[in-house]
């Protein structure tokens, strides 16, 4: 599949929102399996989760300076449809995974449309990602997602990402474990 990525600013969330991100949860990521290299999951009840009804990306701009920030976009090249996109936040004060330092930028968000997972669009704006960040001088990327996402675990391992923490009950309002990655870029 030809791709074209499109880097712009963080802007025109709403259309960037209706590339779906939900997905169906059958199992969990065995968090100690993980810490050990090794990767399992155990089955749980299925349900679907979709992170923009906990938090929209819609908004994102009114929740954080973005102006340093970069929104991707993964179009076809024929009809440039937008199949996929990803976020990265870059020298943000207001970021708390960023620490205060520019050699750092977070993946912030990554989404492919349901009919295009799979067909390698999450690994283009990944790399995308990464040559972004390196331009900006940074060394390191970071992403965070949950036990509860199986598939992008294995898809950050796949990309070379490493664990940084595994936070379990991480969040007030869900039963899931943070699970943050690194790479070195």
């Amino acid at each position: 599949m030809q791709l074209q990525i499109v880097e712009g600013p963080v802007a025109g969330l709403a259309s960037y929102a209706s590339i779906p991100i939900s997905f169906v949860v059958r199992s969990r990521v065995d968090l100690d399996q993980l810490w050990l290299g090794e990767f399992g999951q155990s089955p749980c009840e299925p349900y679907t989760k979709d992170y923009d009804a906990l938090e929209s990306v819609a908004t994102l701009d009114k929740r954080f300076d973005v102006s340093n920030w970069v929104m991707l976009r993964a179009q076809t090249p024929e009809d440039e449809h937008a199949v996929g996109g990803a976020i990265v936040a870059w020298n943000a004060s207001d970021v708390e995974m960023l620490e205060g330092r520019i050699d750092l930028a977070v993946l912030w968000d990554i989404r492919v449309h349901p009919i295009f997972r799979g067909k390698g669009v999450g690994r283009a704006l990944f790399d995308h990602a990464s040559m972004w960040a390196r331009r900006k001088g940074c060394s390191e990327m970071r992403v965070e997602t949950q036990d509860t996402n199986v598939d992008a675990c294995r898809f950050y391992r796949q990309m070379g990402c490493r664990i940084l923490t595994i936070e379990e009950k991480a969040y007030a309002f869900l039963d899931e474990a943070k699970i943050v990655w690194t790479i070195r870029i």
